[in-house]
């Protein structure tokens, strides 16, 4: 009981970003909605790093990154899994990335509450 109230607690800053940010892509379809909801997730990872920090967590965090853009990008571009339509440089939303690299960071410290006895 005392784990599942752990990765509870580990998730609730990933389902606020996510609750933050969903009215901001619904209500905006622009590139606004977009930089808002990108620096939603950039606040809330640096408070979660701020609160606490592991070693080698941005170095897991960067890897996410690039695996989401890898995934994401190669989605778009060749499978076309998509058809929204956004204004960015990168073939996926900004916010992307830093999303993947904010749910590695969280997949890992829920996996070593799991694996603790």
């Amino acid at each position: 009981m005392k784990k599942i109230k752990q990765i509870t607690i580990e998730l609730i800053p990933f389902f606020v970003a996510m609750i933050i940010t969903t009215p901001l892509h619904l209500a905006t379809s622009n590139i606004t909605g977009e930089i808002l909801s990108t620096v939603v997730y950039i606040l809330i990872l640096a408070s979660l790093f701020k609160i606490r920090y592991t070693k080698q967590e941005f170095k897991i965090f960067l890897f996410g990154a690039v695996c989401g853009l890898i995934v994401e990008g190669w989605g778009k571009i060749l499978f076309v899994f998509s058809c929204q339509k956004f204004n960015s440089t990168l073939p996926v939303p900004l916010c992307i990335p830093i999303v993947w690299g904010f749910a590695f960071i969280i997949m890992r410290r829920i996996g070593n509450l799991m694996m603790k006895k």
